[in-house]
């Protein structure tokens, strides 16, 4: 299977995610993983709202306080559907 079709920025999340269960791209657990974000709009959707808030916070030139940033992170990560 190639990849080709799934954009850089997720294929470089999807990379972190197999890096951090221990495998590599080409491992068949990683690769059915993304197959599903290929084929899934709703996958493709989610990264892409992930990416476009990272993208934000990073440009923001506000400063906030380490517990303010933990619990923005909780929240974003209980709502990701």
């Amino acid at each position: 299977m190639t990849h080709e079709h799934i954009q850089d920025d997720c294929r470089r999340i999807i990379d972190e995610m197999c890096e951090r269960m221990g495998e590599d791209m080409t491992s068949p657990h990683c690769r059915e993983l993304m197959k599903h974000v290929e084929d899934c709009p709703d996958c493709k959707a989610y990264l892409q709202s992930l990416k476009k808030t990272v993208k934000v916070f990073h440009e923001s030139k506000v400063s906030l306080p380490l517990e303010v940033q933990n619990q923005l992170l909780s929240t974003l990560l209980a709502h990701r559907g």
